[in-house]
């Protein structure tokens, strides 16, 4: 299992990290004077145990000569695109003496780093076979340590020990061999450790593998991000404002040099808005615009910015994120209703309205009622009260009223108020109703002649002699109007009720 270490060094710039081995193992060959060399080759992973499977480096020169290098490659994949590379070094654990020593009579030895371009995860897992590919790997590359460096294995049985020989910082062909390979888009790193032949030989040193570290020190890459993509409200009406805003953060502290809103609208049109910074510091903060939508339907945004130094930077990073729906407003009076058409001055009525809208809440609802008299040209005043909201909100609601009327037969309408004026119901002339009856009176009767008789909205209903004959014409309960022959047409008003 790799284990990667990161400490913040310098916020945003610097990063120290400590990545343990991927994969390990080493090449064992032997030169027998009575048969040709031979070459045994074993890779191992991190999650082998680590006090069974060694790396073994050394030169045992007796009657069998036999040589031990080793390999450790290391997973760079946890870098950043773009990051550069400052420092490294390397951690070596050595075994203790004795540990796998059949090979060299001498536990100690001057060792070298060289490069491997080989990738071990092509050869796990393995042990034990004939090759010499990863054998001569391991010293043909690029030399990573200026200096020999000799390492003793620990002479207390039984205990392995990290000791100050066992760091080593790795040079500068290290750290642009490093920067190339990633500038290449290679995320692992091979090194192999070999014996100094000139330190001489019937020696050498085992280390454990998995107790392998790799130390990088790198500067992170300048990218500036953009995040927590917010429009308020997501729907509203055409016309009105709405909020585009995004957070921006720098890394190396740069300010943006241009933060924009690309905004798409129904019609396929690009629209472009300049953010401006509402809250934090210029290279972290909250920028955002206040624009109207005039367009109807669904709109869709993206942002992007580029900061002083040129670097790009987009979120979503393709395509557009969903933005707010823009609609007209709607806002109307409806379902008027009146409890009874027909009562008496001794019944309290109850007017109903109900009051919608999408986006403009409703302040008040007034009621307007009247008396109507359609053959009196004398103007009736016209009363009005403030409705009640009985349920609902100020846009979606249901207001009503009751109240208690005199004799007489009314007409009404409705006028609800916002901040965008008034809006009245019905939209001309007044509703027709209720009739009030006087209580406890079976009919009311005038005097007698030729009428013509109509009913409350003018219409001709029928002639009689007199109002008592209503009863002939099977009207219904109501207020008549009696027009006498005569007498310079005189109107007389009855209040019939059967």
């Amino acid at each position: 299992m790799k284990v990667v270490i990161l400490l913040l060094s310098i916020i945003g710039q610097i990063r120290d990290s400590t990545v343990q081995v991927q994969y390990y193992g080493y090449s064992y060959r032997t030169d027998e004077w009575w048969v040709s060399e031979e070459t045994y080759f074993y890779v191992y992973l991190t999650d082998d145990d680590p006090l069974s499977y060694p790396i073994m480096v050394g030169y045992d020169d007796d009657w069998i000569d036999e040589w031990g290098r080793g390999y450790i490659q290391f997973d760079l994949s946890f870098i950043p695109s773009g990051a550069t590379i400052q420092s490294a070094g390397l951690r070596l654990y050595v075994a203790y003496d004795g540990q796998w020593s059949d090979e060299w009579d001498g536990s100690w030895s001057s060792l070298l780093l060289y490069s491997m371009e080989q990738n071990l995860a092509d050869w796990y897992p393995y042990s034990g076979g004939e090759s010499s590919t990863l054998f001569n790997d391991a010293y043909d590359g690029y030399l990573f340590v200026d200096n020999p460096f000799y390492v003793e294995m620990d002479p207390q049985y039984n205990v392995y020990y990290p000791s100050d020989s066992t760091f080593l910082p790795l040079n500068q062909a290290f750290v642009d061999y490093l920067n190339s390979r990633l500038a290449q888009g290679i995320t692992w790193v091979g090194l192999g450790i070999v014996k100094y032949d000139e330190e001489g030989s019937d020696a050498g040193v085992n280390f454990f593998g998995e107790k392998t570290y790799l130390y990088v020190s790198y500067r992170m890459p300048n990218q500036p991000v953009l995040y927590d993509p917010r429009v308020v409200p997501d729907t509203g009406e055409v016309g009105s404002l709405f909020s585009f805003l995004v957070r921006y953060y720098d890394n190396y502290n740069y300010p943006p040099y241009a933060i924009d809103a690309v905004v798409l609208k129904p019609d396929s049109v690009e629209d472009t808005f300049s953010l401006s910074l509402l809250q934090g510091q210029a290279y972290d903060g909250v920028y955002g615009v206040r624009v109207p939508l005039s367009n109807e339907g669904q709109y869709y945004v993206y942002f992007y910015a580029v900061n002083s130094q040129g670097v790009y930077c987009r979120v979503p990073e393709s395509g557009y994120l969903t933005g707010p729906y823009v609609m007209i407003d709607t806002i109307y009076l409806y379902n008027p209703a009146v409890s009874a058409d027909t009562g008496t001055n001794s019944t309290p009525f109850t007017f109903h309205i109900e009051y919608y809208s999408r986006f403009t809440s409703c302040d008040s609802v007034k009621l307007f009622y009247f008396l109507y008299e359609p053959f009196d040209s004398t103007k009736q005043d016209t009363l009005e009260v403030m409705m009640d909201l009985v349920s609902g909100s100020g846009l979606q609601g249901t207001y009503e009223k009751t109240l208690s009327l005199s004799i007489g037969h009314y007409k009404h309408f409705y006028i609800a108020y916002n901040y965008k004026g008034a809006f009245k119901y019905p939209e001309t002339d007044a509703l027709d109703g209720p009739v009030v009856l006087q209580s406890g009176v079976g009919e009311t009767v005038t005097q007698g002649g030729d009428f013509e008789v109509f009913d409350v909205v003018g219409r001709f209903v029928g002639r009689v002699s007199s109002p008592s004959d209503l009863k002939a014409l099977n009207l219904p309960s109501g207020v008549y109007f009696l027009r006498q022959k005569g007498f310079k047409s005189k109107v007389k008003k009855v209040i019939y009720w059967r």
